[in-house]
């Protein structure tokens, strides 16, 4: 479709209603995630199956079975070729998505919670753990390094900053790929070199309160942290480039020296690398949240409801105004995923469905006047007395250079470029769709079947069976009639000689079988003699 030709008024708006449900798989979903074009939807479900579907036909392309248990998160590369899945297999997966080869895989120690690939290297990804600090590895030759961290305790002069105890870190790369976020169980987001995994920021969050997922918008310019205090907090990414690098002695030397600030900046640096903008959170019922995301256009902000039975999805604007709140069947979300261009957006609940919310879309058909002002009801134009006598030659050259575009023609047919959601070039090495695999279904073998399913497979065979014998039988019979029949016999000859055709089956009736093939034409009239002079018969049944 050309995005071009849409109504700009409904291009961005937000869902409304659950238009469709996937249904496809054994099982429940448990993870999802679309490509950056938004063409394929990649679908992670609890036996470690992984489904690719063509978003644009809804149909089904492929189908992989890549892990051994639930595949609790997916992440696609740049160009759409690549998607790494985490699975509660401790194993971090790697696969060719147009060719469905594994290109790459490797064994860790706990199972994986959060994906997170290098859009400018795809072998390169991190990997966060249901326990312990999240890791970079290289998939190239399984090479892994865990992330370093930092706990920071109390306020002031009393902040004390350490690398022991208990982690539970989640991390995710920026959209260039050299910085590197790392949120932590005390409150605290880290911002490390890509490179050399040095300290850039420490950002503190009010009252110690553990980050339980982040997510960026489209552009890579702001980033979202949902919090164990029932917010979910904007900050926006300032340049890291001029920043200075700090060891994690460096780090805490200076945290010991320096008081450290109930909330932002612990090093300091004005602005911060992440400068908090504003929180959302539900000022009457204090939800707290499952996930968080932006809109493809990063104009508005998710949150996904964590209470039992209840699928709800309240939708804020970046300023901070609650817009709408999407209320499903009752029950609780698992994940969710918005379209990277348009207002549609993808929940996985509990019992495994995957619902896609979208608008309510209605046709305008309001005529619109001269000027373009839209008209909501009819009325006659009355022509002024002197509209049309106007003389103004550059008017007139206007009115030719109008006619000139209206007479160009208009690509109605046409496909987007396919550019990336963050402004990039379009790259020629790019999937965008795969062919849908559409496979018949096979009946299972006999010797898969069930006792009663066995016996009646075995009568449906022997009734099918006998009716053959019938009919060949009836032919026969009918035959011998023909040959003995007073008004003589055809001369023999290779016709005469001739196998007849066996009996064909008659589909969707199991056990019947055609008695004999016939040929409609005059032959099937009684009155009708062959060219050998001799009557035809009808053949009796």
């Amino acid at each position: 479709m050309n995005q071009s030709l849409l109504d700009p008024f409904q291009r961005f708006e937000l869902p409304q209603q659950i238009e469709e449900v996937l249904r496809e798989g054994k099982g429940h979903a448990k993870s999802l995630a679309f490509n950056r074009r938004g063409t394929l939807l990649a679908v992670g479900w609890e036996d470690g199956s992984l489904l690719i579907y063509d978003f644009e036909t809804r149909g089904l392309a492929r189908t992989y079975k890549p892990h051994s248990a639930r595949i609790t998160t997916l992440a696609w590369s740049a160009n759409g070729r690549f998607l790494a899945s985490g699975s509660t297999d401790k194993s971090v997966v790697l696969t060719n998505v147009e060719l469905g080869t594994q290109e790459a895989r490797v064994l860790r120690s706990g199972a994986i919670t959060r994906i997170s690939l290098n859009q400018h290297d795809h072998y390169c990804c991190l990997a966060s753990y249901a326990s312990g600090p999240a890791e970079l590895i290289s998939l190239r030759d399984q090479a892994c390094k865990a992330l370093p961290y930092i706990t920071v305790e109390g306020e002031g002069k009393h902040a004390k900053a350490s690398t022991g105890g208990t982690v539970l870190a989640e991390a995710l790369f920026d959209r260039s790929g050299s910085l590197i976020f790392v949120s932590q169980s005390r409150g605290t987001i880290a911002v490390l070199d890509a490179s050399t995994l040095q300290h850039i920021d420490t950002i503190k969050v009010t009252g110690h309160n553990r980050i339980t997922s982040m997510a960026l918008n489209s552009k890579g310019t702001a980033l979202l942290a949902n919090c164990s205090d029932r917010h979910v907090r904007l900050y926006h990414i300032n340049s890291a480039a001029d920043a200075q690098r700090l060891t994690g002695d460096q780090l805490r030397s200076h945290v010991a020296s320096n008081k450290a600030p109930a909330e932002g900046s612990l090093l300091g640096l004005q602005p911060p690398i992440l400068q908090l903008q504003r929180s959302f959170d539900d000022k009457v019922d204090r939800r707290t949240w499952r996930a968080a995301a932006f809109t493809g256009n990063g104009e508005h902000v998710g949150a996904a409801s964590l209470t039992a039975h209840e699928h709800m999805i309240f939708i804020w604007d970046i300023w901070g105004k609650l817009e709408a709140v999407l209320r499903g069947p009752n029950e609780s979300i698992v994940d969710m995923a918005w379209h990277p261009t348009k207002a549609i957006l993808a929940t996985i609940s509990s019992t495994g469905l995957i619902y896609l919310w979208a608008r309510i879309y209605r046709e305008n058909w309001a005529a619109f006047a001269p000027d373009f002002e839209e008209l909501h009801d009819n009325f006659e134009y009355e022509e002024r007395e002197d509209e049309f006598d106007i003389q103004n030659p550059a008017l007139e050259m206007v009115q030719v250079t109008n006619r000139a575009e209206d007479e160009e023609d208009v690509d109605i047919e046409g496909l987007d470029e396919g550019l990336s959601s963050d402004g990039e070039g379009d790259d020629s090495t790019c999937l965008h769709h795969l062919q849908v695999d559409i496979r018949p279904p096979t009946p299972p073998p006999a010797d898969k079947l069930g006792s009663g399913e066995a016996e009646g497979a075995s009568t449906a065979a022997q009734a099918q069976a006998q009716a053959q014998a019938q009919a060949a039988a009836l032919v026969e019979d009918d035959d011998a009639v023909l040959s003995s029949d007073g008004e003589g016999s055809p001369p023999p000859g290779p016709s005469s000689q001739a196998t007849p055709a066996p009996p064909l089956p008659l589909h969707g009736a199991p056990g019947l079988t055609a008695l004999k093939a016939t040929t409609p034409g005059p032959s099937d009239d009684p009155g009708f003699a062959d060219p050998a002079g001799m009557p035809s018969k009808r053949l009796k049944r």
